[in-house]
């Protein structure tokens, strides 16, 4: 069942790096949520407002927060360029968060 939840984007997270073996958020993404995006597929942004379609390439292992987590954990998702930029809140869906080391 799709359960969304609201998040925003943290800040300041440019400089985390993704722990070892994993070379980007994205593969740190789908070695911890157990899906591998094809790069020969096209996929939909997953916020829930956005319209934009890309290849795996096109989105970043983004980290966000859950807008009414007060502990302010940090969470990886797969996001395209421009929502991984966005200052607002968003949603998604919650079984794509996976928790930031």
């Amino acid at each position: 069942m799709y359960m969304s939840v609201l998040v925003k984007n943290a800040l300041n997270t440019a400089d985390l790096k993704p722990p070892y073996p994993y070379q980007t958020w994205i593969e740190y993404w789908e070695g911890k949520s157990g899906n591998k995006l094809d790069p020969t597929k096209l996929y939909k942004c997953p916020v829930g407002s956005c319209t934009n379609n890309g290849y795996r390439e096109d989105f970043d292992g983004c980290h966000v927060q859950k807008a009414i987590d007060k502990d302010q954990k940090l969470y990886i998702v797969p996001l395209c360029s421009s929502c991984n930029h966005r200052t607002d809140y968003f949603f998604v869906d919650e079984a794509l968060l996976v928790p930031a080391p």
